[in-house]
């Protein structure tokens, strides 16, 4: 039977002049005559590049391959038996480290129990005199026991090793966010500096076309005018040169040719009338100043005002004479309100007719004032007063001319030119009116539009909630400008300030048409790339729509109250 590694005498696996193990760095190399030294020490010797060696034991000459030691062979047997001595020697420590140890009051006794009241290991004499009236236990259960409590511990130490793993990567992930949205910012910062390079360079050429005739003018009027000096000189030496050299009877025949000549070379033509401008063509500038962008920062407004009982506010509207209209569905009722001494009192209700019994869906007002409420998928016309005047034609003619569609209306907004646009939610549509209230143009839709807001005379945002979509539509080519996700999107509106647009939003609930009730939000949105640029007021309790008061502030129907917001 093959001895164990105790058997082994440590010199073998050692070193002859270091006294090392065979083990890296000291690994074994055979010499040419079956001696065995370490590495280490064999490159001392062959310092300089020398090629042969003596063995440190029998004085042989060795010679080194291109004197290089490590091309030597290595003696393997001896280095796994040195690697083998040396975890035998650490697991025979750990083994007599883990040994139980005796007790100290009985020598040659040894602790197989815990006393659980004072904490300390006994042997079975210590057990039955000085702790028999303790609690005892077995140290082995004891042992195991904690380790359970230690091995519990480590676990809930990875636990919170994991979480703060998550963390970091959800701060990496963050700071990756932030990078790639700030190229992209950076991009949007450089594509809007390359228009405006592009627009400086055509306004640049624009000027110089203005002044191009002028230019010709000029060069034509400098060259006419070279030649006929160059003429009158060329005329005047002749003359000059002749008059002293010639006889009185040759220059008397010629005097009169030369009278002539010079005559008719010194008339004062008209020239061309290039010094009537004072300056060249002036460049004006459009009013105010240039706005290249601006940087948003995350921010959140209070509302200054809150007012109102209502049981459903479904539309607002500012009108131009600075009062807020609110269309209550809940009640059947449109009211108007005034600012009297910073505080919103109502003015009026608008007696709805008696002949349409549908509730009030949205509002808006025209620029001389009248109201125009959507009831029963119609249009009602009201008065200044809050008077009703007339209905609003809501049939449209179809792209066959043959008949006509009944438009079904959720919403109405109008532009500043008086025209009247309605949602037709039905057809996914958009109807153009006349400040009378006649089609004149019809918008087809990629989405059904739910909420209407004007952006000047030229577009219309429009939201779908049940789509969660916000588009742009442009009014004269009737294409979409902006066609972006916004889920459970309502009240639309335009801020003319920051030319971004404002999206009141709810979250839905499990059911279809469902709400979360107090969970509206009032979001802040790009108008050409749709992207989010801030969140402006949460926890509202069910916003429907969006305005602006007559001196910009922000105004929101939050279903049960219009809460007003001093600025953005």
């Amino acid at each position: 039977m093959a001895g164990s590694f105790s058997d082994v005498a440590q010199e073998d696996l050692t070193c002859p002049l270091c006294y090392e193990l065979f083990v890296d760095p000291h690994v074994p190399k055979i010499l040419d005559c079956s001696h065995v030294c370490c590495q280490v020490c064999l490159k001392r010797l062959v310092k300089g590049g020398k090629s042969t060696i003596y063995c440190p034991e029998c004085r042989q000459t060795i010679h080194v391959p291109q004197g290089k030691i490590p091309a030597l062979k290595t003696n393997l047997r001896i280095r796994s038996l040195a690697e083998k001595h040396i975890q035998i020697g650490a697991t025979a420590q750990k083994m007599q480290r883990r040994q139980t140890i005796t007790c100290t009051n009985h020598e040659g006794e040894k602790m197989y129990f815990h006393c659980v009241a004072c904490n300390v290991p006994i042997c079975q004499f210590c057990l039955l005199h000085s702790h028999k009236e303790h609690d005892v236990r077995e140290q082995k259960a004891v042992v195991q026991d904690k380790k359970d409590e230690m091995e519990k511990l480590m676990r809930e130490a990875i636990g919170d090793v994991k979480s703060y793993e998550a963390r970091v990567q959800g701060l990496n992930d963050l700071e990756q966010g932030i990078e790639k949205a700030l190229k992209q910012e950076e991009a949007e910062i450089d594509e809007c500096a390359e228009r405006i390079r592009r627009k400086c360079q055509a306004l640049k050429i624009q000027l110089r076309q203005a002044e191009e005739e002028r230019f010709n003018t000029i060069r034509e009027e400098r060259e006419r005018l070279g030649i006929q000096a160059k003429n009158i000189r060329t005329h005047h030496n002749h003359v000059e040169s002749n008059i002293d050299t010639m006889t009185d009877y040759d220059y008397i025949s010629a005097h009169d040719e030369f009278m002539i000549k010079m005559k008719a070379l010194t008339v004062k033509e008209k020239g061309a009338d290039i010094y009537m401008k004072p300056s060249v063509s002036k460049f004006v500038a459009t009013p105010g100043e240039l706005k290249l962008g601006w940087f948003s920062k995350p921010k959140h407004i209070d509302p200054d005002q809150e007012f109102g009982e209502f049981e459903s506010a479904s539309g607002l509207v500012s009108t131009p004479l600075g009062f807020l209209t609110v269309s209550d569905f809940g009640n059947n009722q449109v009211s108007v309100y005034s600012e009297q001494h910073n505080e919103y009192k109502k003015l009026m209700n608008i007696t709805l007719t008696s002949s349409n019994q549908c509730m009030p869906i949205d509002v808006a007002a025209a620029p001389d004032g009248r109201f125009l409420i959507v009831r029963g998928s119609g249009i009602e016309v009201y008065s200044i007063k809050g008077k009703y005047k007339r209905k609003i034609g809501t049939s449209s003619i179809t792209e066959g001319g043959e008949g006509a569609n009944t438009v079904d209306v959720c919403s109405v907004t109008t532009t500043r030119d008086g025209r009247i646009l309605a949602a037709d939610y039905g057809k996914s549509a958009i109807t153009v009116h006349d400040p009378m209230g006649r089609i004149v143009k019809t918008i087809s839709t990629s989405v059904k539009p739910q909420c209407l807001a004007a952006i000047h005379d030229s577009h219309v945002i429009m939201s779908d909630f049940h789509s969660g979509k916000v588009c742009i539509i442009d009014l004269q080519t009737t294409e979409e400008t902006l066609n972006v996700d916004i889920p459970e999107a309502q009240g639309v509106c335009y801020d003319e300030q920051t030319n971004c647009i404002l999206v009141v939003r709810n979250e839905r609930g499990s059911e279809p048409g469902r709400v979360f009730i107090g969970t509206g939000v009032i979001e802040q949105y790009c108008r050409t790339t749709g992207r989010l640029i801030a969140c402006l007021a949460t926890d509202l309790y069910h916003p429907r729509a969006l305005a602006f008061t007559s001196d910009g502030r922000l105004a929101v129907a939050d279903s049960k109250t219009i809460k007003v917001y001093k600025n953005i």
